[in-house]
């Protein structure tokens, strides 16, 4: 079975983030619909044990205890740019919550959590108007 490695980074690229070698079939990302990891601006997820996780750089730290689980969430982000990059919670001892937003590819999530807090239009919206559908491209005239 091939292994896997992936690696990102935060916004200003003085985070660097590389999960070691795994196969794709422990590479199992999630939705979380919790209130606080969308207003983290991240809700697509990966739970991995804390030793496969490498950060390079200095992250701050936030504790959060008003979450969905009852339970404090520590949530590390970049001290320059303010990136979200991992969380921790007690809930899973010896394991990092990392956010796939660092990364320029990953799995389709496979799993989705705190589903009570889901919005009501996780599916593209059919009709909306896209504006940005490219990287360099200029928002489409109406």
């Amino acid at each position: 079975m091939t292994s896997t490695t992936m690696r990102g980074h935060c916004n200003c690229k003085r985070i660097n983030i590389t999960i070691a070698d795994k196969p794709p079939s422990e590479l199992n990302t999630a939705v979380c619909h919790c209130r606080n990891c969308h207003r983290q601006g991240g809700s697509i997820i990966m739970l991995l044990a804390t030793d496969d996780v490498v950060i390079e750089g200095e992250i701050k730290a936030y504790v959060d205890h008003d979450t969905d689980s009852g339970q404090p969430v520590t949530r590390y982000f970049c001290d320059n740019c303010g990136t979200p990059v991992i969380s921790t919670t007690p809930v899973y001892e010896g394991k990092r919550i990392v956010k796939m937003n660092l990364f320029d590819d990953f799995p389709a999530p496979q799993v989705e959590i705190f589903t009570r807090s889901r919005r009501s239009y996780p599916a593209p919206i059919e009709g909306a108007l896209v504006t940005f559908p490219g990287n360099a491209e200029a928002p489409a005239q109406s």
